[in-house]
């Protein structure tokens, strides 16, 4: 699934969810929502989150395989040399 398509699935779910709103508005007067309005829109919630988090997750392993590659591509001597010097700016630095 790419962003787009999650982007998307979420902008809908968002429409949805404020439409039920918009819908529970008009059908009651009364402050308190209905059991089952307040588990529709709960639901809508939690699956709008599982999309975000789906998403977040791709983004996350995406990033992963990204460093995994540099890591890869660069000179090992290169890399013992950065680490070296920030643990040296680290502990220069005052706490």
């Amino acid at each position: 699934m790419g962003n787009q398509q999650i982007e998307s699935e979420m902008a809908e779910l968002r429409e949805q969810l404020e439409m039920l709103r918009r819908a529970q508005a008009e059908e009651t007067p009364s402050p308190e929502p209905s059991a089952e309005a307040e588990a529709e829109l709960d639901l809508a919630a939690a699956d709008a989150q599982v999309l975000e988090d789906a998403g977040l997750s791709d983004q996350l392993q995406e990033l992963m395989g990204r460093i995994d590659q540099e890591l890869k591509e660069s000179n090992p001597k290169a890399l013992l040399a950065v680490f070296a010097l920030g643990i040296l700016i680290g502990r220069l630095l005052p706490r």
